[in-house]
């Protein structure tokens, strides 16, 4: 049996990234005044055997700076079981429909340096960009249809955020369980 613990990753200060992308959404891709918002989450998981200690790992990442440096960014931990904080909600706004993109090729691989000496044989390492984009008009299904629209890229003025040919894409919600990205074994 596996065990899981995810990390969320977000810049404490203004996200230069997602700032972009929102304004190419709404003034270049013609979403306008019905996009409200995007933002953008790392998601690290960190999965390996029940028996293994979560505890001494999760402290040798947070002293190396590898996968989020403290002093820029703020780092939330879900373990199974729990739902995940991507962000509390903003009055008068729609919670955000969030789509977890990932490289399957690069992203599932990765096992930084910091992990080796910490980790039980067995564990694993996978990184993925979670998108969140809220809306500011329409119905549920409008929303989620241009969601879809806004993330997928289907030509030079159609979606930004996910490229088809180089990354798989998925929707998310908050307490969909852990791991949400694919699992390599």
């Amino acid at each position: 049996m596996i065990g899981w613990t995810q990390i969320l990753v977000t810049l404490r200060n203004a996200d230069p990234t997602a700032l972009t992308a929102e304004g190419a959404l709404r003034d270049s891709l013609g979403f306008g005044d019905r996009l409200a918002r995007v933002e953008r989450r790392i998601l690290w998981e960190l999965g390996g055997p029940e028996t293994g200690e979560i505890e001494p790992v999760l402290l040798a990442l947070r002293r190396s700076g590898e996968l989020w440096n403290p002093n820029k960014e703020a780092a939330a931990i879900r373990r199974s079981g729990e739902e995940a904080a991507l962000r509390p909600p903003v009055p008068g706004e729609a919670a955000p429909l969030w789509t977890l993109a990932w490289d399957p090729d690069r992203d599932l691989a990765r096992t930084p340096l910091a992990l080796r000496p910490h980790a039980p044989h067995g564990w694993r390492l996978a990184r993925g960009v979670l998108w969140g984009l809220s809306w500011r008009k329409g119905s549920p299904d409008e929303q989620s249809a241009w969601t879809e629209e806004a993330v997928l890229c289907a030509g030079p003025r159609r979606g930004l955020l996910v490229h088809p040919h180089l990354e798989e894409h998925r929707r998310i919600r908050p307490d969909d369980p852990a791991p949400w990205l694919p699992v390599e074994e």
